[in-house]
């Protein structure tokens, strides 16, 4: 009982939050955000959905637009690697796709684990992508750690450290806190935002609708 009661909660949190844990069959999720960057006037346009195909198989696709521009469309595959009594939870995913123009190859390595911290439930997310442009034969790297804390059964709070080097944000280190409630039932409204560590001034605000079904 209490392994699924952790792996709906997985299921309620939101496309980052979800990578080690499998959908389950026949279960979905789809998210949209958008976020703005006042520095520069710039929007980044974000869409994700993806659907348990077995138990330990999750299909889905990431997209995203840098204002009106086409930056990334990846299908993936996603299989997890270990068994749904394990305390941390494993998983592996290859997706391909084109980002900026470039064909490329994006497997890529999820950890995640359930905690309780002052009779709250949380978990602890750990995802890291290696993207192969095939063409120009180069490798960039990503990782997003997440913690999540359940404050209420309708309100969660995330904090995201995300890092890594690619073209458009060179070794960058991000902190992007945010709030998630529950607007109805399967429908969470995310209000965030991103901050860089390494650039001063550097932030961004962050709208998110999150949907499972």
């Amino acid at each position: 009982m209490a392994i699924r009661a952790l792996l709906l909660l997985i299921l309620m949190t939101g496309q980052a939050l979800a990578g080690a844990w499998p959908r389950e069959r026949g279960h979905g999720f789809f998210s949209f955000s958008i976020e703005y960057a006042p520095e520069d006037e710039s929007f980044f346009t974000a869409a994700f959905a993806e659907y348990g195909l077995t138990g330990r198989i999750t299909a889905g696709v990431d997209l995203g637009f840098s204002d009106d521009t086409l930056y990334k469309a990846v299908a993936f595959g996603r299989v997890s690697l270990s068994d749904a009594a394990a305390d941390w939870k494993t998983a592996f995913e290859l997706g391909i796709g084109v980002t900026e123009d470039n064909a490329v190859l994006r497997p890529g390595l999820s950890f995640g684990r359930g905690f309780n911290l002052a009779e709250r439930s949380g978990w602890l997310s750990i995802e890291s992508l290696a993207i192969y442009e095939i063409e120009n034969n180069n490798v960039e790297f990503s990782t997003d750690v997440t913690v999540g804390l359940n404050m209420t059964d309708a309100l969660k709070l995330l904090v995201q450290v995300q890092s890594g080097d690619h073209p458009m944000d060179p070794d960058y280190i991000n902190l992007a806190p945010s709030v998630v409630f529950e607007a109805s039932p399967g429908l969470h409204l995310e209000l965030g935002m991103k901050a860089g560590l390494k650039e001063e001034g550097d932030y961004a605000v962050k709208l998110g609708l999150w949907h499972h079904f």
